[in-house]
Protein backbone atom coordinates (compact mmCIF):
# COMPACT_ATOMS: atom_id res chain seq x y z
CA UNK A 1 0.00 0.00 0.00
CA UNK A 2 1.27 3.47 -0.90
CA UNK A 3 0.61 6.64 1.03
CA UNK A 4 1.87 10.21 1.23
CA UNK A 5 3.23 11.94 4.31
CA UNK A 6 4.79 15.32 4.93
CA UNK A 7 8.54 15.26 5.43
CA UNK A 8 9.92 16.73 8.64
CA UNK A 9 13.30 16.79 10.39
CA UNK A 10 13.04 13.13 11.39
CA UNK A 11 12.63 12.01 7.77
CA UNK A 12 15.18 14.33 6.11
CA UNK A 13 17.73 11.51 5.76
CA UNK A 14 15.18 9.40 3.85
CA UNK A 15 14.35 12.40 1.66
CA UNK A 16 17.99 13.06 0.79
CA UNK A 17 18.58 9.35 0.15
CA UNK A 18 15.76 9.37 -2.39
CA UNK A 19 17.11 12.51 -4.06
CA UNK A 20 20.71 11.34 -4.32
CA UNK A 21 19.58 7.92 -5.49
CA UNK A 22 17.38 9.46 -8.20
CA UNK A 23 20.05 11.86 -9.47
CA UNK A 24 23.05 9.55 -9.03
CA UNK A 25 23.62 9.23 -12.77
CA UNK A 26 23.50 13.01 -13.22
CA UNK A 27 26.45 13.77 -10.96
CA UNK A 28 26.47 16.34 -8.20
CA UNK A 29 24.14 19.20 -9.23
CA UNK A 30 26.11 22.44 -9.20
CA UNK A 31 29.05 20.78 -7.44
CA UNK A 32 27.35 21.25 -4.05
CA UNK A 33 28.06 19.00 -1.08
CA UNK A 34 25.49 16.76 0.58
CA UNK A 35 25.80 18.95 3.66
CA UNK A 36 24.82 21.97 1.58
CA UNK A 37 21.62 20.27 0.40
CA UNK A 38 20.85 19.02 3.91
CA UNK A 39 21.19 22.50 5.38
CA UNK A 40 18.94 23.97 2.68
CA UNK A 41 16.23 21.37 3.29
CA UNK A 42 16.40 21.81 7.05
CA UNK A 43 16.21 25.59 6.65
CA UNK A 44 13.08 25.24 4.49
CA UNK A 45 11.47 22.83 6.98
CA UNK A 46 12.26 25.00 9.99
CA UNK A 47 11.16 28.19 8.26
CA UNK A 48 8.05 26.63 6.65
CA UNK A 49 7.38 29.99 4.99
CA UNK A 50 6.73 28.92 1.41
CA UNK A 51 8.08 25.36 1.05
CA UNK A 52 6.63 21.94 1.91
CA UNK A 53 8.14 18.50 1.35
CA UNK A 54 6.16 15.28 0.79
CA UNK A 55 7.21 11.66 0.52
CA UNK A 56 5.47 8.71 -1.12
CA UNK A 57 5.87 5.58 0.99
CA UNK A 58 5.48 1.91 0.13
CA UNK A 59 5.65 -0.53 3.05
CA UNK A 60 7.24 2.17 5.25
CA UNK A 61 9.96 2.92 2.65
CA UNK A 62 10.09 6.34 1.01
CA UNK A 63 10.17 5.63 -2.72
CA UNK A 64 9.59 9.15 -4.07
CA UNK A 65 9.61 12.73 -2.81
CA UNK A 66 8.73 16.24 -3.91
CA UNK A 67 9.27 19.85 -2.89
CA UNK A 68 6.25 22.16 -3.26
CA UNK A 69 6.53 25.95 -3.10
CA UNK A 70 3.88 28.66 -2.71
CA UNK A 71 4.47 31.44 -5.24
CA UNK A 72 3.15 34.78 -6.43
CA UNK A 73 2.81 34.99 -10.21
CA UNK A 74 1.98 37.96 -12.40
CA UNK A 75 -1.13 37.12 -14.39
CA UNK A 76 -1.93 39.87 -16.91
CA UNK A 77 -0.58 42.60 -14.65
CA UNK A 78 -1.78 41.42 -11.23
CA UNK A 79 -0.14 39.05 -8.76
CA UNK A 80 -2.04 35.82 -8.16
CA UNK A 81 -1.31 32.77 -6.06
CA UNK A 82 0.40 29.86 -7.81
CA UNK A 83 1.92 26.63 -6.50
CA UNK A 84 5.05 25.08 -7.94
CA UNK A 85 6.44 21.55 -7.97
CA UNK A 86 10.03 22.70 -7.51
CA UNK A 87 11.55 19.20 -7.64
CA UNK A 88 10.54 15.56 -7.78
CA UNK A 89 12.71 12.49 -7.18
CA UNK A 90 11.88 8.80 -7.56
CA UNK A 91 14.09 5.85 -6.63
CA UNK A 92 15.32 4.30 -9.93
CA UNK A 93 13.76 0.90 -9.19
CA UNK A 94 10.34 2.54 -8.79
CA UNK A 95 10.37 4.82 -11.83
CA UNK A 96 7.23 4.13 -13.87
CA UNK A 97 4.15 5.91 -15.14
CA UNK A 98 2.05 4.87 -12.17
CA UNK A 99 4.34 6.50 -9.59
CA UNK A 100 4.68 9.68 -11.66
CA UNK A 101 0.88 9.86 -12.00
CA UNK A 102 0.46 9.42 -8.25
CA UNK A 103 2.93 12.23 -7.57
CA UNK A 104 1.28 14.62 -10.03
CA UNK A 105 -2.20 13.77 -8.76
CA UNK A 106 -1.19 14.41 -5.14
CA UNK A 107 0.52 17.67 -6.10
CA UNK A 108 -2.56 18.94 -7.93
CA UNK A 109 -4.80 17.97 -5.00
CA UNK A 110 -2.50 19.98 -2.73
CA UNK A 111 -2.75 22.96 -5.11
CA UNK A 112 -6.56 22.85 -5.05
CA UNK A 113 -6.65 22.49 -1.26
CA UNK A 114 -4.41 25.56 -0.91
CA UNK A 115 -6.98 27.58 -2.87
CA UNK A 116 -4.59 28.07 -5.78
CA UNK A 117 -5.62 27.48 -9.38
CA UNK A 118 -2.27 27.55 -11.19
CA UNK A 119 0.05 24.55 -10.87
CA UNK A 120 3.63 25.02 -12.07
CA UNK A 121 6.30 22.47 -12.94
CA UNK A 122 9.87 23.70 -12.83
CA UNK A 123 12.58 22.54 -15.27
CA UNK A 124 13.64 18.99 -14.59
CA UNK A 125 10.69 18.13 -12.36
CA UNK A 126 8.63 16.20 -14.90
CA UNK A 127 9.90 15.37 -18.38
CA UNK A 128 6.52 14.28 -19.68
CA UNK A 129 4.69 17.37 -18.43
CA UNK A 130 2.52 17.82 -21.53
CA UNK A 131 1.14 14.32 -21.04
CA UNK A 132 -0.35 15.56 -17.78
CA UNK A 133 -1.87 18.67 -19.31
CA UNK A 134 0.89 21.20 -18.60
CA UNK A 135 1.45 23.87 -21.21
CA UNK A 136 3.99 26.66 -21.60
CA UNK A 137 4.15 28.68 -18.40
CA UNK A 138 5.95 31.55 -20.12
CA UNK A 139 6.82 32.80 -23.61
CA UNK A 140 10.48 31.95 -23.04
CA UNK A 141 12.69 30.79 -25.88
CA UNK A 142 16.18 29.40 -25.41
CA UNK A 143 19.10 30.88 -27.34
CA UNK A 144 22.59 29.50 -27.90
CA UNK A 145 24.64 32.41 -29.24
CA UNK A 146 28.32 32.67 -30.23
CA UNK A 147 29.86 35.34 -27.99
CA UNK A 148 31.04 37.22 -31.08
CA UNK A 149 27.45 37.62 -32.22
CA UNK A 150 26.41 39.53 -29.11
CA UNK A 151 25.71 43.22 -29.65
CA UNK A 152 28.50 45.69 -29.00
CA UNK A 153 28.05 47.98 -25.99
CA UNK A 154 28.95 51.52 -27.04
CA UNK A 155 28.85 52.83 -23.47
CA UNK A 156 29.27 50.69 -20.33
CA UNK A 157 29.77 53.60 -17.94
CA UNK A 158 26.46 52.84 -16.19
CA UNK A 159 27.27 49.17 -15.59
CA UNK A 160 28.50 47.88 -12.26
CA UNK A 161 28.71 44.57 -10.45
CA UNK A 162 26.23 43.73 -7.71
CA UNK A 163 27.44 42.19 -4.46
CA UNK A 164 25.86 40.98 -1.24
CA UNK A 165 25.49 44.54 0.03
CA UNK A 166 23.24 45.22 -2.97
CA UNK A 167 20.93 42.26 -2.26
CA UNK A 168 18.06 44.32 -0.83
CA UNK A 169 17.98 46.78 -3.74
CA UNK A 170 18.31 43.91 -6.22
CA UNK A 171 15.33 42.12 -4.67
CA UNK A 172 13.28 45.33 -4.62
CA UNK A 173 14.01 45.90 -8.29
CA UNK A 174 13.09 42.31 -9.14
CA UNK A 175 9.86 42.65 -7.17
CA UNK A 176 8.94 45.74 -9.17
CA UNK A 177 9.77 43.90 -12.40
CA UNK A 178 7.60 40.93 -11.39
CA UNK A 179 4.67 43.21 -10.60
CA UNK A 180 4.70 44.62 -14.14
CA UNK A 181 5.50 41.62 -16.36
CA UNK A 182 3.06 38.85 -17.24
CA UNK A 183 4.06 35.33 -15.98
CA UNK A 184 6.96 36.74 -13.92
CA UNK A 185 7.39 35.15 -10.50
CA UNK A 186 8.31 36.76 -7.19
CA UNK A 187 11.44 35.31 -5.62
CA UNK A 188 10.91 32.41 -3.21
CA UNK A 189 12.95 31.94 -0.03
CA UNK A 190 15.23 29.34 -1.63
CA UNK A 191 16.14 31.73 -4.45
CA UNK A 192 16.91 34.51 -1.99
CA UNK A 193 19.06 32.16 0.07
CA UNK A 194 20.95 31.13 -3.06
CA UNK A 195 21.55 34.78 -3.94
CA UNK A 196 23.06 35.31 -0.49
CA UNK A 197 25.37 32.29 -0.59
CA UNK A 198 26.20 31.32 -4.19
CA UNK A 199 29.63 32.66 -5.07
CA UNK A 200 29.64 31.16 -8.58
CA UNK A 201 27.03 33.62 -9.88
CA UNK A 202 28.06 37.05 -11.17
CA UNK A 203 25.57 39.90 -11.48
CA UNK A 204 26.12 42.96 -13.62
CA UNK A 205 23.63 45.81 -13.33
CA UNK A 206 22.64 48.92 -15.25
CA UNK A 207 22.44 51.81 -12.78
CA UNK A 208 21.01 55.22 -13.67
CA UNK A 209 20.91 58.08 -11.15
CA UNK A 210 21.53 55.64 -8.33
CA UNK A 211 18.69 53.30 -9.35
CA UNK A 212 18.98 49.78 -10.74
CA UNK A 213 17.32 49.69 -14.16
CA UNK A 214 18.27 46.14 -15.10
CA UNK A 215 20.64 43.29 -14.32
CA UNK A 216 21.75 39.90 -15.57
CA UNK A 217 22.98 36.93 -13.54
CA UNK A 218 25.51 34.67 -15.22
CA UNK A 219 28.19 32.05 -14.59
CA UNK A 220 30.97 30.34 -16.48
CA UNK A 221 30.49 26.65 -17.34
CA UNK A 222 33.29 24.31 -18.39
CA UNK A 223 32.44 22.04 -21.32
CA UNK A 224 34.31 18.82 -22.02
CA UNK A 225 34.53 17.72 -25.66
CA UNK A 226 36.90 14.77 -25.92
CA UNK A 227 40.32 16.00 -24.82
CA UNK A 228 39.34 19.65 -25.19
CA UNK A 229 38.03 21.93 -22.47
CA UNK A 230 36.01 24.98 -23.45
CA UNK A 231 33.90 27.46 -21.52
CA UNK A 232 30.57 29.06 -22.15
CA UNK A 233 28.51 31.67 -20.32
CA UNK A 234 25.18 30.54 -18.87
CA UNK A 235 22.84 33.45 -18.21
CA UNK A 236 20.46 32.42 -15.43
CA UNK A 237 18.37 35.58 -15.22
CA UNK A 238 17.75 38.76 -17.22
CA UNK A 239 15.70 41.58 -15.67
CA UNK A 240 15.53 44.91 -17.47
CA UNK A 241 13.31 47.87 -18.37
CA UNK A 242 14.07 48.38 -22.06
CA UNK A 243 15.71 46.81 -25.09
CA UNK A 244 18.44 49.47 -24.93
CA UNK A 245 19.37 48.38 -21.40
CA UNK A 246 19.27 44.71 -22.40
CA UNK A 247 21.55 45.45 -25.36
CA UNK A 248 24.02 47.21 -23.09
CA UNK A 249 24.06 44.32 -20.60
CA UNK A 250 24.57 41.74 -23.34
CA UNK A 251 27.26 43.94 -24.85
CA UNK A 252 29.23 43.66 -21.62
CA UNK A 253 29.31 39.86 -22.01
CA UNK A 254 30.96 40.33 -25.40
CA UNK A 255 34.09 41.40 -23.50
CA UNK A 256 34.57 37.68 -22.74
CA UNK A 257 34.85 36.79 -26.43
CA UNK A 258 38.34 35.31 -25.89
CA UNK A 259 37.38 33.48 -22.68
CA UNK A 260 34.09 31.85 -23.62
CA UNK A 261 32.79 30.12 -26.73
CA UNK A 262 29.08 30.91 -26.58
CA UNK A 263 26.26 32.18 -24.38
CA UNK A 264 23.06 30.36 -23.41
CA UNK A 265 20.06 32.34 -22.23
CA UNK A 266 16.27 32.34 -22.05
CA UNK A 267 14.24 35.39 -22.97
CA UNK A 268 10.70 36.44 -23.87
CA UNK A 269 11.94 39.48 -25.80
CA UNK A 270 10.11 39.81 -29.11
CA UNK A 271 12.35 39.74 -32.20
CA UNK A 272 15.33 39.10 -29.95
CA UNK A 273 17.70 38.22 -32.79
CA UNK A 274 17.40 41.78 -34.09
CA UNK A 275 19.53 42.82 -31.11
CA UNK A 276 22.36 40.51 -32.12
CA UNK A 277 25.34 41.31 -34.30
CA UNK A 278 25.14 38.16 -36.41
CA UNK A 279 27.87 37.93 -39.02
CA UNK A 280 27.10 36.63 -42.47
CA UNK A 281 29.84 34.03 -42.12
CA UNK A 282 28.84 32.94 -38.61
CA UNK A 283 29.85 29.36 -37.83
CA UNK A 284 26.44 28.72 -36.32
CA UNK A 285 23.56 28.54 -38.82
CA UNK A 286 20.94 31.15 -37.99
CA UNK A 287 18.21 28.56 -37.58
CA UNK A 288 20.14 26.88 -34.73
CA UNK A 289 20.47 30.01 -32.64
CA UNK A 290 16.98 29.81 -31.19
CA UNK A 291 15.11 26.80 -29.86
CA UNK A 292 11.87 26.26 -27.99
CA UNK A 293 12.44 25.81 -24.29
CA UNK A 294 10.70 23.36 -21.99
CA UNK A 295 11.36 25.48 -18.92
CA UNK A 296 8.53 26.51 -16.60
CA UNK A 297 5.36 24.58 -17.42
CA UNK A 298 1.92 25.50 -16.12
CA UNK A 299 -1.58 24.13 -15.78
CA UNK A 300 -4.81 25.98 -15.14
CA UNK A 301 -6.69 23.52 -12.97
CA UNK A 302 -10.07 25.22 -13.42
CA UNK A 303 -10.35 27.26 -16.64
CA UNK A 304 -13.71 28.75 -15.56
CA UNK A 305 -12.25 29.91 -12.24
CA UNK A 306 -9.23 31.33 -14.07
CA UNK A 307 -11.43 33.43 -16.37
CA UNK A 308 -13.45 34.69 -13.39
CA UNK A 309 -10.23 35.72 -11.61
CA UNK A 310 -8.86 37.57 -14.65
CA UNK A 311 -11.88 39.65 -15.68
CA UNK A 312 -9.58 42.68 -15.53
CA UNK A 313 -7.60 41.40 -18.54
CA UNK A 314 -7.62 43.79 -21.51
CA UNK A 315 -8.00 42.38 -25.02
CA UNK A 316 -8.58 43.79 -28.52
CA UNK A 317 -12.12 44.93 -29.28
CA UNK A 318 -14.35 41.99 -30.18
CA UNK A 319 -17.82 40.58 -29.60
CA UNK A 320 -17.68 36.82 -29.97
CA UNK A 321 -18.62 33.60 -28.20
CA UNK A 322 -16.12 30.74 -28.36
CA UNK A 323 -16.78 27.14 -27.36
CA UNK A 324 -13.66 25.32 -26.14
CA UNK A 325 -13.58 21.54 -25.91
CA UNK A 326 -10.60 20.36 -23.87
CA UNK A 327 -9.31 16.80 -24.18
CA UNK A 328 -8.03 15.43 -20.86
CA UNK A 329 -5.86 12.49 -21.92
CA UNK A 330 -5.06 11.37 -18.37
CA UNK A 331 -8.70 11.26 -17.25
CA UNK A 332 -9.79 9.97 -20.65
CA UNK A 333 -12.58 12.51 -21.01
CA UNK A 334 -13.40 15.85 -22.61
CA UNK A 335 -14.35 19.08 -20.81
CA UNK A 336 -16.14 21.99 -22.43
CA UNK A 337 -16.87 25.62 -21.68
CA UNK A 338 -17.98 28.71 -23.56
CA UNK A 339 -16.21 32.06 -23.38
CA UNK A 340 -17.82 35.40 -24.12
CA UNK A 341 -15.62 38.27 -25.35
CA UNK A 342 -17.51 41.56 -24.90
CA UNK A 343 -16.50 45.06 -25.95
CA UNK A 344 -15.77 47.55 -23.17
CA UNK A 345 -16.04 50.89 -24.98
CA UNK A 346 -15.20 52.95 -21.87
CA UNK A 347 -11.74 51.36 -21.62
CA UNK A 348 -11.28 50.70 -25.35
CA UNK A 349 -10.88 46.94 -25.02
CA UNK A 350 -12.84 43.74 -24.67
CA UNK A 351 -13.19 41.55 -21.57
CA UNK A 352 -13.77 37.85 -21.24
CA UNK A 353 -16.23 35.93 -19.09
CA UNK A 354 -17.74 32.45 -18.92
CA UNK A 355 -20.89 32.25 -21.07
CA UNK A 356 -23.97 30.20 -20.29
CA UNK A 357 -23.80 26.64 -21.58
CA UNK A 358 -26.97 27.01 -23.69
CA UNK A 359 -25.81 30.03 -25.77
CA UNK A 360 -24.83 29.49 -29.39
CA UNK A 361 -21.11 29.79 -30.08
CA UNK A 362 -19.71 31.59 -33.14
CA UNK A 363 -16.76 29.21 -33.40
CA UNK A 364 -15.51 26.06 -31.70
CA UNK A 365 -11.98 25.19 -30.60
CA UNK A 366 -10.91 21.64 -29.81
CA UNK A 367 -7.56 21.31 -28.06
CA UNK A 368 -5.45 19.29 -25.68
CA UNK A 369 -5.32 20.27 -22.01
CA UNK A 370 -1.77 21.55 -22.37
CA UNK A 371 -2.75 23.68 -25.38
CA UNK A 372 -5.74 25.07 -23.46
CA UNK A 373 -3.49 26.18 -20.59
CA UNK A 374 -1.04 27.82 -23.01
CA UNK A 375 -3.91 29.71 -24.65
CA UNK A 376 -5.40 30.81 -21.32
CA UNK A 377 -2.01 32.07 -20.13
CA UNK A 378 -1.33 33.75 -23.48
CA UNK A 379 2.03 32.03 -23.93
CA UNK A 380 1.62 30.47 -27.40
CA UNK A 381 0.16 31.44 -30.75
CA UNK A 382 -3.01 29.68 -31.89
CA UNK A 383 -1.86 29.12 -35.52
CA UNK A 384 1.15 27.19 -34.20
CA UNK A 385 -1.07 24.97 -32.08
CA UNK A 386 -3.29 24.28 -35.08
CA UNK A 387 -0.32 23.45 -37.31
CA UNK A 388 1.09 21.06 -34.70
CA UNK A 389 -2.24 19.26 -34.30
CA UNK A 390 -2.73 20.35 -30.69
CA UNK A 391 -5.80 22.40 -31.62
CA UNK A 392 -8.56 22.40 -34.23
CA UNK A 393 -10.90 25.24 -35.18
CA UNK A 394 -14.34 24.85 -36.71
CA UNK A 395 -14.01 27.95 -38.92
CA UNK A 396 -10.55 29.08 -40.03
CA UNK A 397 -11.69 32.65 -40.69
CA UNK A 398 -11.67 33.18 -36.90
CA UNK A 399 -8.08 31.97 -36.41
CA UNK A 400 -6.35 35.36 -36.52
CA UNK A 401 -8.97 37.05 -34.35
CA UNK A 402 -8.75 34.37 -31.65
CA UNK A 403 -4.98 34.50 -31.83
CA UNK A 404 -5.05 38.24 -31.12
CA UNK A 405 -7.50 37.75 -28.24
CA UNK A 406 -5.65 34.95 -26.48
CA UNK A 407 -2.13 36.31 -27.07
CA UNK A 408 -2.88 39.83 -25.81
CA UNK A 409 -3.46 41.47 -22.46
CA UNK A 410 -0.07 40.65 -20.95
CA UNK A 411 0.87 44.13 -19.74
CA UNK A 412 -0.10 46.02 -16.60
CA UNK A 413 -1.66 49.49 -16.76
CA UNK A 414 0.72 50.71 -14.06
CA UNK A 415 4.10 52.27 -14.77
CA UNK A 416 7.26 50.83 -13.14
CA UNK A 417 8.07 52.45 -9.82
CA UNK A 418 11.21 54.48 -9.14
CA UNK A 419 13.00 52.51 -6.44
CA UNK A 420 15.77 53.76 -4.20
Amino acid sequence: MREFAEINRSSVDDYLDVCFSAYKGLGNPGGKSEEYFRNNVLADIDDAYDSRFFGLYENSQMIAAMKVVDLSMNIFGKLQQATGLMSMAIRPEFVNGEVVSQMISYFESFVKDSDSNIALLFPGSVEVSKKYGYGNGTRMAEYNIPVGDLPAADDISKLRFLNREDLWNTLKYHENFARHNHTALMKCIQEIRDMQNDEDILRISYVDNGHIRGYISYRFVVDEEGQCLTRHIAVDEMVYESRAILKCLLGYLKIYAKDADHVTLDTEEENFTELLDIKGDSDMPKELIVADTMGLMGKVLSPMKFVAHTKYRKMPMANIIVEIEISDEVAGMDKAMKLRFSEDHVNGCSRWSVAQADVTADVKLQCTESAATSLMLGTVRLPGLIRSGQAKISDSQYTLLLDKLFYSGDESDAEPEQLN
